[in-house]
């Protein structure tokens, strides 16, 4: 019975999502693919693009480090001549390593399927499936989601772009997941964030993933493009568990994008 109420509340939010912004130019200060930092957007990578990210978080002395990336498998096609596009599938891996947890490497995958591209007053929507621990069943949190991102215009002047969403975790372990304020029972997480207008080679975002998780928090971070499609970012991560000592973090990181199927294709000789 949840799972019809969680995609009716999602929908919902995608609908005042759509309503507060006018269509521009949409800004990615995407510190994971295809995401904010944590909280997923509604866009689905084109097919052969990849992104490969490393990632080192500092709580005190301990050290948590995310190594992965996405690539996008099958292509968006155009729903006429509306300007809209529909479908789209971006696949990844993730390496989670937190010594002196159980486990202390844990590869996760995950999966986005695209709705609609951003077009007009439509937002970018998807869904997706995340942080499935295939390795580590007994420890995967299950985060099945929607998410809408939209560009939002005052006039002629871009704000940036507002992400939305809903999730649903299904973990294994009961203490693996935690639920938190607005969403205080029950297995949803509320997700969130604003990707501010890029100046110069700098981006700047803010977002949150609610709950209490190895993925839930609120998170700032500032990127960098060193070369086109090359960031470092360093950022600083909220936990939502006030309850322990050292649970906030500032992170380091670095990404790089590019297209997969230019890069093995063989050079043409003249």
């Amino acid at each position: 019975m949840e799972q019809p109420f969680f995609l009716a509340r999602s929908f919902a939010f995608a609908v005042i999502l759509a309503a507060i912004g006018n269509f521009g130019v949409a800004r990615s200060a995407c510190a994971y693919p295809s995401s904010l930092i944590f909280a997923p957007s509604g866009d689905v990578m084109s097919q052969g693009s990849t992104q490969v990210f490393f990632y080192n978080a500092f709580y005190g002395t301990a050290v948590d480090a995310w190594t992965g990336f996405n690539v996008g498998v099958i292509p968006r096609y155009p729903y006429g001549t509306s300007g809209l596009e529909f479908g789209g599938v971006e696949m990844g891996v993730d390496v989670f390593a937190s010594p002196g947890n159980d486990p202390g490497i844990k590869p996760i995958g995950n999966i986005k399927i695209g709705l609609l591209n951003e077009a007009g007053a439509v937002p970018a929507l998807a869904i997706g499936y995340m942080s499935w621990a295939f390795l580590h069943r007994d420890r995967s949190l299950n985060f099945s989601y929607l998410s809408a991102s939209k560009a939002v215009m005052w006039g002629k002047n871009d704000l940036g772009r507002a992400t939305l969403g809903l999730a649903h975790t299904m973990p294994t372990s009961p203490d693996a997941f935690k639920p938190t304020w607005p969403l205080p029972v029950g297995n949803q997480a509320l997700m969130g964030g604003w990707e501010f207008p890029s100046i110069g080679p700098f981006s700047f975002a803010i977002d949150t993933v609610g709950g209490v998780s190895e993925l839930s928090s609120t998170c700032l971070v500032l990127n960098l493009e060193i070369v086109p499609g090359t960031f470092a970012s360093v950022g600083y991560t909220i936990s939502h568990n006030r309850s322990i000592n050292s649970a906030d973090a500032y992170f380091l990181q670095t990404y790089t994008d590019f297209d997969f199927s230019k890069a093995i294709a063989p050079k043409r000789l003249n």
